[in-house]
């Protein structure tokens, strides 16, 4: 099931699928997909979902997007570590900088977890 929300004075409001839903006054049971785009909501990608409130800074969801991105730049990076070890294993030049790499990966790794701290405030 789809999430929306939108950016209502610097704070982002969720859309709750099958709730009442006011739109400048009017009350919208169930609203579709298709109307809930045309209200000015998003699809909702990314968020604290612990946080049961149904408003959210647009800031920490900024964080929690780029902390997705690094944490899914680490994972799809994996190969080039395995890559890496395979050579090393087998006497072969390695495939890539590995200093570099780790160097690389160490940052995302700090970086995910100063989104971390972060996000607990």
């Amino acid at each position: 099931m789809k999430k929306y929300y939108k950016i209502v004075d610097g704070k982002i409001i969720f859309a709750n699928n099958n709730s009442v839903i006011d739109f400048n006054g009017v009350s919208i049971f169930n609203p579709t997909d298709e109307y809930l785009l045309k209200a000015g909501y998003q699809e909702y990608i990314e968020g604290n979902e612990d946080n049961h409130n149904n408003e959210y800074d647009a800031e920490k969801l900024a964080l929690c997007r780029e902390m997705k991105t690094l944490k899914q730049d680490l994972a799809d990076g994996d190969y080039k570590i395995i890559k890496c070890f395979e050579a090393f294993m087998t006497d072969k030049k390695l495939p890539y900088d590995l200093a570099n790499l780790i160097v690389e990966r160490d940052n995302m790794r700090n970086r995910i977890n100063e989104i971390e701290n972060l996000l607990k405030k």
